[in-house]
């Protein structure tokens, strides 16, 4: 059995508790090690697909001087690895429980192999040898520090998978190799930093300490405005990002309301006057409307940002989260790599492709092979993320708040799939959970969690 899971992003608390408790990565546990014991696995995988560490998205970087940061002139290795270290030791149980022995604890029917791909958020352990030491010694890998691999394919499980950023334009800056129709993306190509980077730190990082800067220090509400603007990061869909600052400006005095704005309008000046963001807009601008055009768009009504300005900042965040048709890339990035396996020896006993990235769990059905009753599918699958998520109302103003836990299990043949079937071919199972406990118009993720609810997707 392998089980594929994704977008952790466990970070070092400075920019916000963005991530599950413990308690929660034990529940889910001992939930896959019944699935396991259930399938009868004799040999077990865990591939973390991205994003399991955040070295982005932290206000340490602040501590720092511009030059260091990953974006700056000259960026500082030792100020990475002093990073990562936060991560690891703000979240010390996670991960002392995944370097321990999960057969042993949660009961699997033998001890899982783990796997890592870095993704965007990550990307940076693959350029470091110490990093790379430091991961396997926390996944309880075997000792090594060569560099890890961007994909995965695996025929006994009908997979491939990979972390999915590569058909992001804001977050991987292309690779020659991979737009001609190659399947795999040379590793330098990997190296360049994406523009996505800055944005996540110098803006979305940025903007709840600003506002609460601008505020007395015995404001009543000075941190319940940082930790609310920190949260941004996790709305979806993307576009709803401008419609959740609007909210917290609508819920607060005349006076906060000006913080925000003002924090707003610095962040995004922050990250336009960048020699990083310069030479990206040269490197990007060509003839016609193009990704620069659009993120000049929404940078530019960032650093006027007002709330008379909400509509035409959604319409342009609207274009720069799409791209112009983003919103289904990933499922046709996904039937291209499809296309692409095609031409690799082992592609046609592939039948699942799977990304992360997007923190939206989803299936899509790609192709139909053989005749029924015998029919298999070819499909696109997202691991969705282990993250809490702010998620925007039907028809109204607001938001509602909950954690999200997706998780993938594929089985070889000869396992056991849900119903006692065993298997002749590969097959898949994909369960997403939700965490949800209602507290009127304040954000539930830091309250306590009561259950978890699960529903197959």
């Amino acid at each position: 059995m392998l089980i594929v899971v994704s977008d952790f992003h466990l970070m070092d608390g400075t920019a916000g508790a963005h991530h599950v408790e413990p308690g929660v990565f034990r529940s889910t546990m001992n939930d896959l090690a019944a699935h396991a014991r259930e399938a009868k696995a004799t040999e077990l995988t865990i591939l973390f697909l991205g994003d399991l560490f955040d070295v982005v998205r932290t206000e340490r970087w602040f501590d720092y001087p511009l030059d260091d940061r990953p974006w700056g002139n000259a960026p500082s290795k030792q100020a990475m690895i002093d990073i990562f270290e936060g991560v690891v030791s703000a979240n010390a149980e996670t991960f002392a429980m995944l370097a321990g022995s999960l057969e042993r604890e949660f009961g699997f029917p033998c001890e899982p192999k783990r796997l890592y791909v870095p993704g965007n958020h990550d990307n940076a352990i693959n350029e470091h040898p110490e990093l790379r030491r430091r991961v396997r010694e926390l996944l309880a890998m075997p000792p090594g520090d060569e560099p890890f691999p961007r994909y995965v394919l695996d025929v006994e499980h009908g997979l491939f998978a990979r972390h999915g950023h590569e058909h992001d334009r804001l977050n991987f800056e292309g690779s020659e190799a991979f737009e001609s129709g190659e399947l795999f993306v040379p590793e330098e190509d990997f190296l360049p930093v994406p523009i996505g980077d800055p944005m996540a730190c110098e803006f979305a990082a940025k903007i709840g300490p600003l506002a609460a800067s601008y505020l007395p220090e015995d404001h009543p509400n000075r941190a319940r405005i940082a930790e609310r603007l920190r949260d941004v990061v996790d709305v979806r869909p993307l576009t709803g990002m401008a419609a959740w600052v609007m909210w917290q400006v609508s819920q607060v005095d005349k006076h906060m309301r000006e913080c925000i704005n003002r924090a707003m309008r610095e962040a995004a000046q922050s990250v336009h006057e960048l020699e990083f963001t310069k030479r990206w807009y040269e490197k990007h601008d060509r003839l016609g409307w193009d990704e620069a055009d659009d993120f000049q768009t929404l940078l530019r009504l960032l650093r006027s940002f007002k709330p008379l300005n909400f509509k035409r900042i959604l319409r342009a965040a609207d274009k720069v989260a799409a791209f112009k048709g983003q919103g289904d890339r990933y499922a046709s990035g996904a039937a291209e790599d499809i296309r692409r396996l095609a031409n690799h020896p082992d592609g046609k006993d592939i039948y699942y492709v799977m990304y992360g990235h997007t923190h939206v769990a989803k299936q899509t059905p790609i192709a139909v092979v053989g005749e029924p009753p015998n029919e298999r599918y070819r499909m696109y699958l997202n691991t969705g993320t282990w993250r809490p998520t702010h998620r925007m109302l039907l028809g109204a103003d607001g938001f509602a708040s909950w954690k999200e836990i997706t998780y993938a299990l594929l089985y070889r043949p000869g396992e056991l799939v849900s119903g006692g079937h065993t298997l002749e071919y590969p097959a898949l199972e994909s369960w997403t959970g939700t965490v949800t406990v209602g507290r009127g118009r304040r954000a539930t993720v830091y309250q306590p969690i009561p259950k978890i609810i699960r529903t197959p997707a």
